[in-house]
């Protein structure tokens, strides 16, 4: 599995550069704020990939993160709920009955 995992990055990589070479040139980039001219096509190219890379990842680890912490509470949840399960089958049967005196059993009948 490793192996295949070096072989697409390397594949990946292989085809980044491929298309690097074929786009030279220079182009005007106009962002919200800035205004950049004369920019090569592949160092915009590279960059995009970079801020692509990082905001994905920044998105899947937040995922990560929080699914592991919902996670956490659920075991903790369950074994707050085992223990308590646990306590009520240890109860003895009679202990939790209430003592009836014959006066209470005299004004039921």
């Amino acid at each position: 599995m490793r192996l295949l995992k070096v072989f697409i990055g390397l594949f990946v990589v292989l085809g980044l550069v491929l298309i690097l070479i074929q786009n030279k040139g220079e182009i005007d980039v106009d962002l919200l704020l800035m205004k950049f001219n004369g920019v090569d096509i592949p160092v915009v190219l590279v960059l995009t990939l970079a801020i692509g890379i990082i905001v994905g990842f920044g998105i899947a680890a937040t995922t990560i993160i929080t699914a592991k912490n919902e996670l956490r509470q659920g075991k903790a949840e369950n074994r707050r709920l085992t223990g308590e399960l646990n306590s009520l089958r240890n109860i003895a049967v009679d202990e939790g009955l209430l003592e009836v005196t014959e006066e209470e059993e005299d004004n039921f009948n």
